[in-house]
């Protein structure tokens, strides 16, 4: 099964590409060779984050002709021109979204955009506009020819309706911590992630999200839900402990795999 495959690549343990090498004092007067090699990796400048990132604040239109975002991208597509494929990161203002938006943009290697103005409760016909705006200022100023949306919290309901309206362009979409009315979710018709925690209802609404999708005919099987046990609501963007690291690693590793396999 297709999506059987996908989730299996996710979660493949693997090693990060750009990962910082830990750096693990040691009491005592020995320490390893390799303990000294990892010292000096984490000293190397090409480790820094910058040499990999593209960065910077950005206007492109939108509904008022005012639009304004963040846009970050991984950096040596950006040199060359090459990037073809886009996130378009639908969030609330919040802390930890351009983290993020740096994670999945070396992640997947990929331009990712982040329109500063959206707001829970703004008018539907308003997100649409920003979103259209961004989405023409990707494939005009830089070449993306597809275009992955991924919509976060209390913007995923209405992501999810404009999405399965077609009122915002998408080749996929994926939705972190949020839910969707099961009448959008019936008619979409894209390529569909949903990444819940499991803490308080979130492992209901995973399942309720699975047995709705389960019906939507157009859909088909390129839907993936996963709900993740002992996480708090925030721990994508903001993890406590191991257990919501890894789990947000592997919630970013999926991110990944939605973006390789359906935004080429």
């Amino acid at each position: 099964m297709l999506i059987a495959a996908v989730l299996a690549l996710a979660l493949t343990p693997r090693q990060p590409r750009l990962a910082r090498a830990p750096h693990r004092p040691r009491s005592g007067l020995v320490r390893s060779v390799a303990e000294q090699e990892l010292e000096l990796d984490a000293d190397d400048p090409v480790y820094r984050e910058e040499l990999w990132l593209y960065q910077e604040d950005v206007r492109y239109g939108g509904s008022s002709g005012g639009g304004v975002g963040y846009l970050t991208a991984y950096n040596p597509s950006m040199v060359d021109r090459s990037h073809t494929r886009a996130v378009l990161l639908l969030a609330p203002p919040r802390a930890g979204v351009k983290e993020f938006a740096n994670r999945v943009a070396l992640s997947c290697e990929c331009l990712v955009l982040c329109p500063a103005g959206l707001a829970p409760g703004m008018p539907p016909s308003r997100m649409a506009a920003e979103a259209w705006a961004a989405a023409t200022y990707l494939n005009r100023q830089h070449g993306a020819q597809s275009l992955v949306v991924l919509a976060e919290g209390a913007l995923v309901p209405p992501a999810v309706e404009l999405v399965a309206a077609g009122d915002i362009p998408a080749h996929a979409l994926a939705v972190l911590a949020g839910d969707g009315r099961e009448a959008a979710l019936r008619e979409i018709s894209v390529p569909f992630l949903a990444l819940f925690a499991a803490e308080g209802s979130g492992a209901a609404q995973a399942s309720r999200m699975r047995d709705t999708l389960s019906l939507n005919s157009r859909l088909g099987r390129d839907y993936l839900v996963k709900d993740f046990s002992e996480c708090g609501r925030d721990f994508i963007f903001a993890p406590r402990g191991e257990t919501e690291a890894a789990a947000a690693e592997d919630a970013l590793a999926l991110v990944e795999a939605w973006v390789g396999r359906y935004a080429e």
